[in-house]
């Protein structure tokens, strides 16, 4: 496990604004992953958890001392939605979980709630920006994303970020459709520079839906949502 650990972080080389954050604790995903209060409505796979705080993620951060009482699986509260401590260091609201509740609303219902949200990283280290491409091994993600997401029940899999389409790829998942410039139009909508892939494996019942835009990796907004919304009708 060491050795992989190590190949997975040397996958990342980016320096300056982009270095690695190792005064924050890495983290690879968050939610309940166990299902020990349900399965998720939503899984989410993101590129890494951006920016590190070290009055919540160092080795004596709040969030770092809630996960020594309970376990890292078992911590539900080491996350901005409705976090105090995180609303005390930044008074607002993260934008890219505002984002993405408003996203899973839009998918999942207006009772969707931020509990139903189960989150992956591609890489799991702590940096401000991306400056470097993300290779990470596809072994290492088959053993540490894959294979726990393939135990998951849920209604809808999202991988947000280009560098998730080689994943998939390496991984040898069955590419079903592509959208976009170049390929199969979007429904509905003239989108430059939106990408949309979707893949499936035997081991899962949902497809799983990357999506990208030009210097962006999160959630579509609101005017590409029903695009999207055509195109998992149309995958079933």
């Amino acid at each position: 496990m060491t050795r992989d650990l190590t190949s997975w972080q040397e996958s990342y080389k980016g320096k300056g604004k982009g270095a690695l954050d190792l005064t924050c604790f890495p983290d690879p995903f968050t939610g309940d992953l166990r299902g020990i209060n349900g399965e998720p409505s939503l899984v989410v796979l993101g590129l890494n958890p951006g920016v590190g705080y070290p009055e919540l993620q160092s080795r004596d951060g709040v969030w770092a001392n809630r996960i020594r009482q309970t376990s890292f699986s078992k911590c539900f509260d080491r996350s901005p939605p409705g976090d105090q401590a995180w609303l005390k260091l930044h008074v607002k609201e993260s934008p890219y979980w505002r984002s993405l509740m408003s996203f899973g609303q839009r998918c999942c219902g207006n009772n969707f709630e931020f509990s139903q949200i189960l989150n992956f990283e591609l890489y799991p280290w702590h940096s401000s920006a991306l400056t470097s491409a993300l290779n990470c091994p596809p072994s290492i993600i088959d053993l540490y994303v894959f294979q726990p997401l393939a135990e998951v029940q849920t209604r809808h899999i999202f991988a947000f970020g280009k560098p998730w389409d080689k994943v998939f790829q390496g991984l040898g998942l069955t590419e079903v459709r592509r959208y976009g410039d170049g390929f199969q139009p979007l429904p509905g909508v003239s989108t430059p520079g939106w990408t949309v892939v979707i893949f499936r494996s035997a081991l899962m019942t949902v497809p799983i839906i990357v999506s990208w835009q030009q210097g962006y990796a999160g959630p579509p907004g609101k005017p590409r949502l029903q695009a999207l919304r055509a195109i998992i009708e149309n995958e079933g």
